[in-house]
């Protein structure tokens, strides 16, 4: 049963009672909106007619005429089996005749969506029903059902208005309260204002205390400002300490063929070579012509075939600029790869060495202008590098270039070190290793660079190797390339 209902809609719910008891099958309750027309009809249902078969169906725009003639007829009877062909009346004529039922009290709560067709099954049962039939339907306008009793439910009055509100909230202002006083005269007694008080009119009378999280609030606050400062503070050592991550992170991006650098090591030896077996020739045929004039004895100029030039010519001057007190003849040892002179003859033979000494110098000019012609270009081109190297590093020289610039993208891959086997072993030449990031991981990007045009690259691409094209190779400008370079940084 309904717990709380007023004294008028408790008489109005008698009232529709003894309507019904008069014969009146078909009785509309006309209201508007907020009135409390599902209330009173649930409690008509609930504390009338407890003996009735009863059925109380939520009308709403999505339920069709075939399923209201379900619910109806399955409140009604007993496992009914409902003919959807036949009308609402047709299929409760024909449930009768098989299994008759006892009285029913059926509620259609929204008449606004009941169709025509329904409205006057409707109308046909109240009239010619076999056994006794109330019909209780919810409209906001009346003559909604043309054969039906209509009801009009009012509004409350000011003293009901004040009952409802207390039934429902246990603190409320006094009734001299020119607030509550204005509200109730708004709602013009509206169940559904007057049950709204709470939520939106009721105003604090105190105002809330801010609360402890606020604090809470400010010292983070506090907290961040000063991580901000400290930041800001000592921002170049920490753009430093990224700074040298990031160097440290980054991958030799220039990689020289194998076979220059062999080449470059076979001509410095070849060279070497030539110099020492040229010296010592020139320091023997020396020996000789001393020691035909009795001037330096032989082994004063034996020098070790393994010596170096300069440690041979210095030592030759060093003993005959050395002074000698004494007429006798100074011996040094030959571990020491020094000289034995007289000191009566030593001007002749510091002459002669001297000349000989200003010969090997131009000999070895010489012989350096010819035994050296292929070395001069790597060693300006290894010069060059090395500055290059010292200005910027490669992933720097590739973000100083132009974004027209041209590349051809060879490989990429998650291995710095197949990038590097995949270089050496196609002996590329104007190749670079840059590292970018994809998907938070570290890739190794191998290109050929520069180009300042797209025909240049694509005649670049076609004197590529055979298996270096077999992973097809692509243009791509360094725009594209700065832009992925930066991706390491950030």
């Amino acid at each position: 049963m309904q717990s709380q209902i007023l004294p008028s809609r408790a008489a109005l719910v008698d009232r529709i009672a003894m309507q019904f008891e008069y014969g009146q099958n078909l009785i509309a309750l006309v209201g508007p909106s907020g009135l409390g027309k599902s209330y009173l009809a649930e409690t008509l249902i609930t504390e009338k007619y407890p003996e009735f078969n009863k059925a109380y169906i939520q009308v709403t725009a999505q339920m069709t005429d075939a399923e209201l003639m379900t619910q109806l007829l399955q409140n009604s009877f007993r496992a009914p089996l409902v003919d959807q062909t036949h009308s609402l009346s047709e299929n409760f004529f024909q449930l009768f005749q098989s299994q008759p039922c006892g009285p029913c009290f059926w509620v259609l709560d929204g008449a606004r969506h009941l169709s025509d067709e329904t409205i006057e099954q409707l109308r046909i049962l109240s009239a010619k029903s076999p056994v006794e039939l109330f019909i209780l339907v919810t409209a906001q306008a009346p003559r909604m059902l043309p054969n039906a009793l209509d009801i009009h439910l009012e509004r409350l009055s000011l003293s009901e208005s004040k009952q409802l509100m207390a039934m429902f909230f246990k603190d409320l202002p006094m009734e001299e309260d020119p607030i509550f006083q204005a509200f109730l005269q708004e709602s013009h007694g509206n169940p559904a204002v007057l049950l709204d008080w709470q939520a939106s009119q009721q105003s604090p009378l105190r105002t809330q205390q801010p609360k402890k999280r606020y604090r809470w609030h400010l010292i983070a606050l506090t907290v961040l400002l000063a991580l901000l400062l400290v930041a800001f503070m000592y921002q170049k050592q920490i753009q430093f300490y990224f700074s040298e991550q990031v160097e440290d992170a980054e991958p030799l991006t220039t990689v020289l063929p194998a076979k220059q650098v062999l080449n470059l090591d076979n001509t410095d030896t070849q060279t070497t070579k030539t110099l020492s077996q040229h010296t010592v020739s020139e320091v023997q045929s020396l020996a000789k012509a001393t020691e035909e004039n009795d001037e330096v004895p032989r082994e004063a100029l034996v020098k070790s075939p393994n010596d170096s030039t300069t440690d041979t010519v210095s030592a030759v001057l060093t003993a005959l600029e050395t002074p000698r007190p004494n007429e006798g003849v100074g011996v040094v040892s030959p571990q020491d790869n020094s000289l034995s002179v007289k000191g009566g003859e030593g001007n002749n033979v510091t002459e002669t060495i001297t000349s000989a000494n200003h010969d090997l110098e131009q000999n070895e000019a010489v012989s350096e202008s010819k035994e050296l012609p292929l070395m001069s270009e790597p060693a300006e081109q290894t010069a060059e590098t090395k500055k290059h190297e010292l200005d910027l590093s490669p992933t720097q020289w590739l973000l100083t270039q132009n974004d027209s610039v041209w590349a051809i993208q060879l490989l990429a891959v998650k291995d710095k070190a197949i990038a590097n086997s995949f270089v050496l072993t196609n002996e590329l030449k104007d190749v670079y290793v840059y590292e970018t990031v994809r998907n938070g991981t570290p890739w190794w990007v191998v290109i050929q660079a520069p180009f300042a045009n797209i025909d240049e690259a694509r005649n670049a691409r076609q004197q590529l190797p055979k298996n270096v094209l077999a992973g097809q190779p692509f243009y791509k400008k360094f725009e594209r390339i700065k832009q992925e370079i930066q991706l390491v940084a950030r």
